[in-house]
């Protein structure tokens, strides 16, 4: 085109721009995924089964086998989620670059880069993963179980950054140096 950055920048992100709404599609999906294919199972298939009674009178306590089984999953889930995480990222971090401050070629998908970076998604695997074995211990039905996790999960995902995440203050860090009067202000 004419030879000048913003050509190229506009360029370079339109040619990316599927790659990128689809690679954060799938990080909005995965822990929705977590949640209704790891969480609501869990628990709810050993009780419509009844295989719980079975595990409970071993020599491993209710107890001991339920915090074991939730914490090697959870924390699996989560270091998946992370991981992912972590490579889309990387993989972003050229688009994002070239779309700076003062060129948001991206502006359309903002909302969704704060929910499919950093921590965010490890947090909402976290979230969907209790989600699932909360709901799936209450109904105690795999399949409806699995239902109402992504009913809610879903809801919960479209209602943060509607209605939630816009009435959040951005927060406020003051410098102060550090003397008796500052801290006679605490």
């Amino acid at each position: 085109q004419g030879g000048d950055c913003a050509g190229f920048l506009r360029t370079f992100a339109e040619r990316r721009q599927a790659a990128f709404l689809g690679v954060s599609t799938l990080m909005l999906v995965l822990p929705g995924q977590i949640g209704l294919f790891w969480g609501a199972p869990m628990i709810a298939r050993e009780l419509e089964a009844g295989t719980h009674r079975l595990v409970w009178n071993q020599a491993v306590t209710r107890a001991r086998w339920l915090a074991v089984k939730l914490a090697l999953t959870g924390l699996f889930a989560m270091a998946v989620t992370g991981l992912t995480s972590l490579v889309v990222s990387w993989w972003a971090g050229p688009l994002d670059k070239a779309a700076a401050v003062n060129f948001p070629v991206f502006q359309k998908s903002a909302p969704l880069l704060f929910a499919v970076r950093g921590v965010v998604p490890i947090g909402y695997a976290a979230f969907a993963f209790v989600l699932g074995v909360t709901i799936g211990m209450l109904i105690r039905r795999t399949l409806p179980a699995m239902a109402v996790t992504l009913a809610v999960f879903a809801a919960v995902q479209l209602g943060m950054p509607t209605f939630v995440r816009p009435h959040l203050r951005e927060p406020v860090q003051v410098s102060a140096p550090l003397s008796n009067l500052a801290l006679d202000g605490l």
